[in-house]
């Protein structure tokens, strides 16, 4: 019966090309029936058209898997849009019997199949000491008490960032502990969690701050949907600016430098505990922070906690980044931003300045044609109000004289 509802809900489009599943406003009621990754799209939108292929690549590695990989289109089916709170395009979730999670990841096929993958098992997973290739939080020692449930909780908020495992005290030897594992293992040993409070409520909390803090690499790539994860680990996020072409490669000047940057993290190790260190491919994430255009390639420092940064001006070397991140530590130098109603004013104007010169970059004619009309209407309408009046009197003017001649 399951199965015949659901070939009535789905028109399936399993063409040769692609596994994506075609849903109706029927799949709400079989929607608690298996686990589901669902993309909601409305046909006009230009970024769903650029995910479409993505998308297609994503059923085809998932087909063996038990997710199902299925889209609806919002503008037929608004119902299934109210119902699942959709107020974006594309948004994609992915939808269990009893939760819903919204994919807030990077629009690439390599990382929506390791999130449904993650998603698709239980929030915690058992682990036998296999090589881990990415990041975990491991807990060991007995299922029960305040430390195994502020886990289960931790475990279910964040099962789309992050893997679970739990380990039997009795297979690694020792007591009850939770680390949590970087990859490569070899590069970052694991951080372990330490609590000495009792409170089941306060463990958890401290558990997930924990865990928000450190969950990343001590050098990663920094985009727009990672960005404000890495603001809340509540460190200095230290950013190398580059640019990526449209093939994704960097020229050689920035890949030297891309190179150096991350040869410098690692030989630093332990000196910076405090730093988060980062690279963003996308320099408009950074422009938009310092509210100018930076030199390409440059080295921001965020402060997440006051929301000021500093810029490296001086030439990019060793010597001059670790001199830099001491004058910072050390409160030498001036910072720039923060989060003053001013400068919230100044970034809002920055951003509109910045996305109007790309819209007409771009393109010109339609940007032109954009603004130019209703400024012309506006144009009219303000001349035939306040100069309509003054046109008017001086032909009552004109006629008066006629009358006395």
């Amino acid at each position: 019966m399951h199965l015949l509802l659901l070939l009535l809900v789905t028109m399936t489009t399993m063409t040769s090309t692609s596994r994506v599943l075609e849903l109706s406003d029927r799949f709400l009621d079989i929607r608690k029936d298996g686990i589901w990754l669902i993309k909601f799209y409305a046909p006009w939108c230009g970024h769903c058209k650029k995910l479409e292929p993505i998308y297609a690549h994503v059923a085809q590695a998932l087909s063996s898997t038990p997710v199902r990989v299925a889209r609806v289109d919002c503008t037929r089916f608004p119902s299934v849009a109210k119902e699942f709170k959709v107020d974006g395009y594309p948004t994609v979730m992915f939808v269990k019997p009893t939760t819903t999670h919204t994919y807030t990841g990077d629009r690439t096929a390599s990382e929506m199949i390791s999130y449904a993958k993650r998603m698709m098992g239980p929030a915690v997973r058992e682990w036998q000491g296999e090589e881990l290739d990415e990041t975990s939080l491991v807990y060991q020692g007995e299922r029960r008490g305040q430390w195994w449930e502020a886990f289960e909780r931790v475990a279910n908020q964040n099962q789309h960032s992050v893997t679970f495992f739990v380990r039997d005290a009795g297979i690694g030897g020792g007591g009850m502990e939770i680390t949590l594992h970087h990859t490569p293992s070899e590069d970052t040993p694991p951080l372990k969690f330490h609590q000495d409070s009792s409170s089941s409520e306060d463990l958890t909390v401290s558990l997930l701050n924990f865990l928000t803090r450190n969950k990343f690499p001590k050098f990663l790539k920094a985009t727009r949907n990672n960005f404000q994860e890495l603001l809340a680990t509540k460190k200095l996020i230290v950013m190398g600016v580059v640019e990526e072409d449209k093939l994704g490669n960097l020229n050689h000047e920035q890949a030297e430098f891309l190179r150096f940057f991350e040869q410098f993290v690692k030989s630093e190790e332990g000196d910076f505990e405090s730093h988060q260190f980062c690279y963003t491919p996308t320099p408009s994430i950074a422009n938009s922070i310092a509210m100018t255009t930076l030199p390409l390639p440059s080295i921001l420092v965020i402060n997440s906690t006051t929301y000021t940064h500093f810029i490296l001006s001086s030439e990019i070397n060793s010597s001059s980044l670790h001199a830099f991140l001491e004058q910072i530590h050390q409160s030498e130098l001036t910072p720039l931003g923060g989060s003053s109603l001013w400068t919230r004013l100044y970034r809002s104007y920055y951003e509109l300045t910045t996305n109007l010169g790309l819209m007409f970059s771009g393109n010109p004619v339609l940007t032109t044609i954009l603004f130019g009309l209703p400024f012309g209407f506006l144009s009219l309408i303000c001349y035939s109000v306040f100069c309509g009046g003054s046109v008017e009197e001086e032909g009552d003017g004109e006629e008066d004289h006629e009358k006395e001649d």
